[in-house]
């Protein structure tokens, strides 16, 4: 992990296993709901912070069985960076910061979510194609779902 990244890969696994498990708190539970959003934006910031590469496994980094596929920023932020300094410099780099947005899939490859599969027209697409995906921001998780192995497109979005 670089020196800017502000957590480990232990603790956005732990991080993980806690926002997985089952939440069953009552809608009325204010203060329930509340430590809900709380778990989710640390989580949030924890991925966004992870770099992209787990240089220990030798993989993308993961966050419980996805891995992060893409990381990056807004065009105002990449604009306010390169006014601070040029592309690679130590200023460019704290300019950046933390990711903005972070898609995380099964395997590690990308996801189009601008468009769905067209390959189910041609005839059902195998279970063993989907491929899970999460689109995170520092709120949390903006979308989730299933695209394509094959052409990386949605075949199911929530």
């Amino acid at each position: 992990m670089t020196a800017a990244t502000t957590t480990t890969t232990l603790a956005l696994a732990e991080l993980r296993a806690e926002w997985d498990l089952p939440y069953l708190a009552d809608p009325a539970d204010d203060i329930a709901w509340a430590a809900r959003r709380q778990l989710t934006r640390e989580l949030a910031a924890a991925i966004l912070a992870s770099d992209l590469w787990d240089a220990e496994r030798q993989e993308r980094a993961r966050a419980g069985d996805l891995r992060i596929a893409r990381a990056g920023w807004s065009r105002e932020r990449g604009e306010q960076a390169d006014a601070a300094g040029e592309p690679g410099t130590p200023e460019w780099k704290a300019a950046l910061g933390a990711h903005e947005h972070a898609t995380l899939t099964g395997d590690g490859g990308g996801a189009i979510r601008e468009a769905w599969c067209e390959c189910v027209t041609r005839g059902a697409v195998p279970f063993t194609e989907w491929v899970q995906y999460e689109h995170w921001t520092a709120e949390g998780r903006e979308a989730h779902g299933f695209v394509h192995e094959g052409c990386r497109r949605l075949l199911q979005a929530g």
